[in-house]
């Protein structure tokens, strides 16, 4: 049986993209595997850097930039909670397709 709060959007509780959202507009939510305990989602993040992205070598500038990267989300469910949650995103994915990093052919 889901758990309700699967049935949502996106999770509330999302911090590891907050500077990714700045960036990618758009979210596609796939749900992978959904148990009673445990659910993995695969997330396509699209949209145009048309926003400042605060970073830890300083803020880069809106470059206009179309960019499309992937994230994961890795919860756990306890009575009716968010107990646990682990996520990954595709960083350098996301600064090369920007301008921030060098593309591998440019090495």
């Amino acid at each position: 049986m889901s758990h309700p709060a699967r049935r949502l959007s996106q999770p509330s509780n999302a911090p590891t993209c907050a500077r990714a959202c700045t960036v990618a507009s758009e979210a596609t939510w796939r749900f992978l595997i959904e148990r009673v305990a445990y659910t993995a989602a695969e997330v396509l993040w699209e949209g145009t850097h048309s926003d400042p992205l605060e970073s830890p070598g300083g803020t880069l500038q809106p470059s206009g930039r179309r960019l499309r990267f992937y994230s994961s989300f890795w919860m756990r469910w306890g009575r009716d909670r968010l107990t646990d949650q682990h996520n990954t995103v595709d960083i350098l994915g996301m600064l090369t397709q920007i301008g921030a990093l060098p593309t591998p052919s440019d090495i």
